[in-house]
């Protein structure tokens, strides 16, 4: 397991089976090759991965979390890309009963939630002052919260 990553969630994939996906994907990848389309456009999710190879973490750590927790999301900003995951319900309720403030809340959701980089609280406080709560709330998103009008927006009769 890569110690770049956040895999915390209670349960350790088999180690062999993860080489074995890694190397496959490592190997995909070199063979890929991105090639820009007519009008000039770029593929996003090819610069997000750039960005990320420059702060260390490779196409397989990245597949690995993937493979691990299913959907991950990435968060870029300025220089630095952030990859976070949705919360289960009982991750959620462990942290709320665990916290005994909202600031230790959001400091535990962010601990959890963040795959990339990893945010220990010396890493947290490192980190710019509203990262912290941009984080809290995408994680939040992620994880089902919506706020009225954005839950209404998405509701239809059926």
């Amino acid at each position: 397991m890569s110690k770049k990553l956040n895999l915390d969630d209670g349960a350790e994939l088999e180690a062999e089976v993860e080489a074995k996906r890694a190397k496959e994907e490592e190997e995909r990848a070199e063979q890929e090759q991105e090639v820009p389309d007519s009008l000039g456009e770029f593929d996003l999710t090819e610069e997000l991965y750039k960005a990320l190879d420059a702060q260390g973490l490779s196409r397989a750590e990245v597949r690995q979390a993937k493979d691990h927790f299913g959907r991950i999301f990435a968060f870029p900003f300025q220089e630095k890309v952030y990859l976070f995951r949705a919360l289960k319900r009982r991750e959620w309720r462990n942290i709320r009963e665990l916290s005994d403030t909202e600031e230790n809340f959001q400091v535990r959701m962010i601990q959890l939630g963040c795959v990339f980089p990893v945010l220990d609280g010396a890493a947290l406080d490192e980190e710019l002052a509203g990262i912290h709560d941009m984080l809290s709330k995408l994680i939040q998103r992620a994880s089902g919260f919506l706020v009225p009008e954005e839950a209404l927006a998405i509701v239809r009769e059926m």
